[in-house]
This record gives C-alpha cells, sequence and structure tokens, in this order.
C-alpha cells in the first residue's frame, strides 16, 4: 500500500485516507474473528483432549495454529496500517498549505488597490512633452543657423 498523499489534491487525499481507515478498520475486525476462532479451537482441543479423542485434538490443534498464523500475519498488516494512517493523517493537515497556487487576476487587482490602475496617461504625456521639446529644439537650430 501507498501511504504518500504527494500529487493529490485535498478531497482526493481525504477520501483515500478515509478509504485506508476504513480498510484499517476491516482488516482489525478480521484479526478479531481470527482471535475467536483460535480460542474457540483452543476450547475443542481441550475437550477432545479431555474425551481421549486424540484425532479430533489433532485437527483442532491444526486448525487452532492456521487460525493463529492469520492472526500473526494480519496482526503485522494492522500494525503497518496504523503507521501509515497516522503518517497520511499528519500530512493532510500540511496539504493545503503546500497547495496554495496564485491567482493571476486577484494578484492584480490587490495591486491596482496598492498602487492605482495601470497608467495609460502618462507614456502619452511623456510622447507629447517629447514632441514639444523636439519643436522647440528645431526653432531655436532654425533661429541659430539664421
Amino acid at each position: 500500500m501507498d501511504f504518500d498523499l504527494s500529487g493529490m489534491d485535498e478531497p482526493t487525499a481525504r477520501s483515500y485516507v478515509l478509504s485506508m481507515i476504513v480498510h484499517l478498520r476491516q482488516i482489525e475486525g478480521e484479526v478479531e474473528e481470527l482471535s475467536r476462532q483460535s480460542n474457540l479451537w483452543q476450547t475443542r482441543y481441550t475437550t477432545a483432549t479431555q474425551a481421549g479423542r486424540t484425532d479430533l485434538a489433532q485437527q483442532a490443534q491444526l486448525q487452532k495454529d492456521s487460525a493463529a498464523s492469520k492472526k500473526a500475519a494480519l496482526d503485522a498488516e494492522v500494525q503497518r496500517f496504523q503507521v501509515g494512517v497516522e503518517s497520511m493523517k499528519r500530512q493532510l493537515k500540511t496539504l493545503p498549505a503546500l497547495q496554495r497556487t496564485i491567482d493571476a487576476e486577484l494578484l492584480l487587482a490587490g495591486l491596482s488597490e496598492l498602487g492605482g490602475a495601470p497608467d495609460s496617461v502618462t507614456p502619452e504625456l511623456r510622447k507629447l512633452e517629447a514632441d514639444d521639446a523636439l519643436a522647440e529644439l528645431k526653432r531655436r537650430l532654425a533661429a541659430e543657423r539664421s
């Protein structure tokens, strides 16, 4: 199982964590059932041994051992899932901070509030001022030549 939420958006990650928790609860339920079965077969083993039925006692012992073996394997899986789910919960808390994006329109609106709207008048005024200065320079040069 993959316990890494990187690359997931928040809703997808929450859904994934929830499905892992559900799976963990199912495994825990299976562990409890195997524990009950193991206890049941232990009781049957004891009963068969007391009744002197070694054939039944052997079968009960095999069933008990099988249930205990399966339970041990699932116990390890439960442990692994518990660690993984805790890790994913920590990742889930930090996920919103990692996925913040910049809204360009909102940024421009904020800058406009701070500095005013983009200035389209100033470039035109500077061009007119430059044209006036050029015309003045031409008049002076024409006056000096004459």
